[in-house]
C-alpha cells in the first residue's frame, strides 16, 4: 500500500508521511499530524513545532436583513391582498437568503510566532472545533 497522501485527500501530490510521524486529523481541507499542519486553502506546511496557540474566532450572527424582508413582505400581504403575492414571494427569497448567509462564520485563528492568520473556515462550529483539538493534540505530541 502506497504511503502517498495525494491519493486519499487533497494535499498536494508527492506528499509522504514520514517515519515516526502520527496522523491527528485528514480530510480535503485539513492534514494535521504531530510534526506538522498544511490548509489546502494556502498549501502553506506549517511545522507544529512554531505554532504557539490555535483557537476559534466566531462571527455574529447577522439576521437584519431577513427580519426587515419578512416584515416588509407580511405588509405588502396584509394591505395589498392577492396583488402583493409576488412581491411578498421575491421579499421571502430574499429574506431566505439572509438568513442563510446570516448564521456565524467560525474561523481557525492559528498563531506562530511570526504571523497570525485564519486559514480556514465553516459555518459548522463543531468541524473548526475538530481541527483546533487535532491541532493542540499535535503541540502535545511533539513533546
Amino acid at each position: 500500500m502506497s504511503n502517498s497522501l495525494a491519493q486519499r485527500s487533497a494535499i498536494p501530490a508527492g506528499l509522504q508521511v514520514a517515519p515516526g510521524e502520527i496522523v491527528l486529523l485528514q480530510d480535503r481541507n485539513v492534514f494535521v499530524t504531530n510534526l506538522r499542519c498544511i490548509f489546502t486553502s494556502d498549501a502553506r506546511i506549517h511545522a507544529s513545532s512554531g505554532i504557539t496557540s490555535v483557537g476559534i474566532i466566531s462571527s455574529k450572527e447577522k439576521w437584519a436583513g431577513a427580519v426587515f424582508c419578512a416584515i416588509i413582505a407580511a405588509i405588502i400581504l396584509a394591505n395589498a391582498g392577492s396583488g402583493g403575492i409576488l412581491g411578498a414571494a421575491i421579499l421571502i427569497l430574499f429574506a431566505i437568503f439572509f438568513w442563510l448567509n446570516g448564521r456565524p462564520k467560525h474561523h481557525l485563528s492559528l498563531h506562530t510566532s511570526g504571523i497570525s492568520y485564519t486559514p480556514l473556515w465553516s459555518r459548522d462550529r463543531a468541524y473548526v472545533g475538530s481541527v483546533v483539538i487535532a491541532i493542540n493534540n499535535a503541540i502535545i505530541a511533539r513533546g
